[in-house]
C-alpha cells in the first residue's frame, strides 16, 4: 500500500518525500528479512540431489530413474509417487519395491541410486490406466520438501 502512495506521489508532484523514501526502504527492508528468515536453511543448501529419467517404449513401458546425490549431507527419500493424469483425471499411485526395506533410502553424499519403473504392472492392476497419456514421478525427501517433479508424455494422441 505504501509503495502505491509512493507511486501516486511521484506522479503528482515530481519527487518523493524524504519520509516516503525511508517509508519504502523500511518495507524493502521487512521483506528482505522475512525471506531470509523463511528461505532454506543452511544445511539444505549443501544437500543436492539431481533426477533423471529416461521413458523407453520398446518392448514395453518402463521408466529409468537414476537418483545422485552431490552435496555434502546424506539424503533421506520417501518412496516416489507416480501419478497417471490426462486433461480431466488423474490416479496417483505410490512406488513400492520388490525389496521391502528399500524406502525410505538413504543416499550418502557423492553416491546415486538407479531404479525401473515398470508401467505394466500398473496396467495389468488397472485396465483404465492405459487412457491416460501423460505420467509425473514426484520425488520428495523425508521431511515433505519436493526433490523432483518430472512429467513424461506416454502418447500423443
Amino acid at each position: 500500500m505504501q509503495i502505491l502512495f509512493i507511486c501516486f506521489e511521484i506522479l503528482l508532484y515530481g519527487q518523493p518525500s524524504t519520509l516516503s523514501i525511508l517509508a519504502l526502504f523500511g518495507l524493502l527492508f521487512l521483506f528482505l528479512i522475512i525471506w531470509m528468515s523463511t528461505g532454506v536453511s543452511p544445511k539444505q543448501r549443501y544437500k543436492k540431489v539431481k533426477v533423471f529419467t529416461r521413458l523407453v517404449i520398446k518392448p514395453y513401458i518402463e521408466m529409468i530413474v537414476r537418483i545422485e546425490s552431490s552435496g555434502k549431507l546424506p539424503v533421506e527419500i520417501e518412496a516416489p509417487e507416480i501419478k497417471f493424469f490426462d486433461q480431466i483425471s488423474s490416479r496417483k499411485f505410490a512406488i513400492r519395491s520388490a525389496q521391502r526395506n528399500q524406502f525410505p533410502l538413504n543416499l550418502n553424499p557423492q553416491t546415486d541410486y538407479e531404479f525401473k519403473v515398470d508401467f505394466e504392472r500398473f496396467y495389468l492392476i488397472d485396465k483404465s490406466l492405459r487412457q491416460y497419456k501423460k505420467v509425473k514421478l514426484i520425488i520428495r525427501e523425508n521431511n515433505g520438501r519436493l526433490l523432483s517433479s518430472t512429467t513424461k508424455r506416454l502418447r500423443y494422441f
